[in-house]
């Protein structure tokens, strides 16, 4: 009796310390298959590559895999993730702790927030559905520049350009190539999301008269002038707190 107890024991020691050491920053897989229950609706893609080496830049957000939460529709949120976002394709991918790549069911995701390594800025994506967006037809995340009402958001997107290098007259690309590029959009009165360039009059127009005087007030009594991303925050920010 003692020896069969002992051996329960053992065995308790093992499964314990091995789940303890499989922790390494990302989710194991017995919380995976607990607090993702329903959102995997892909299996094993396998050896996905995020930083193709014949190829300049990524499709995905980052070359390097994302420790980030999950916030589901449902309200449970999964901290100590391995994501990243293919903005090429449109997927949301995560990582297992054995190396395992899978992708996430959007239509049950809420947001996303992800740390890049070597950047203090943690980035929130939103998902917003396409009948919110003027223009657009697919859902597809965003990320929140400005939090108060997610009232401005940045799409990022990739370009692919393929290699046409001509030999005969040196010019060209030598490499096939992702190229990032990013949209703004504006929450109307109305709530819809309409396109924006980085000026103080698109955003203007675009905004809503109740909110686009205060702003219009602002910058015109302080000669404010909207020259990148950071500019149209601050005159946002400042315009209407």
């Amino acid at each position: 009796m003692k020896r069969y107890i002992f051996s329960i024991l053992t065995c308790f020691l093992f499964v314990f310390n091995g789940l303890s050491q499989a922790n390494d920053g990302m989710v194991t897989d017995a919380t995976i298959d607990m607090d993702l229950d329903g959102l995997i609706n892909v299996g094993d893609l396998g050896n996905v590559d995020i930083a193709p080496g014949k190829t300049i830049g990524t499709p995905f957000l980052d070359k390097d895999w994302l420790i980030g939460k999950v916030y589901t529709k449902k309200g449970p949120i999964v901290e100590n993730v391995a994501l990243n976002l293919d903005l090429y394709t449109n997927r949301v991918l995560m990582k297992r702790s054995e190396g395992a790549v899978f992708k996430l069911n959007s239509s049950k995701l809420k947001a996303l927030e992800v740390s890049p390594k070597n950047d203090d800025r943690t980035y929130f994506f939103k998902s917003i559905p396409a009948d919110s967006v003027e223009g657009i037809y697919e859902d597809k995340f965003y990320e929140v520049l400005y939090r108060p009402d997610n009232l401005i958001l940045k799409s990022h997107n990739k370009n692919y350009k393929k290699a046409d290098f001509k030999r005969a007259y040196g010019s060209g690309n030598t490499q096939d190539e992702f190229k990032n590029v990013y949209k703004y959009y504006v929450k109307g009165e109305d709530g819809i999301y309409r396109k924006i360039t980085l000026g103080k009059k698109s955003l203007i127009k675009k905004i809503g008269s109740e909110k686009g005087g205060l702003i219009a007030d602002y910058a015109k009594k302080n000669k404010f002038v909207v020259l990148d991303e950071n500019s149209l925050l601050e005159l946002v920010n400042n315009s209407l707190n």
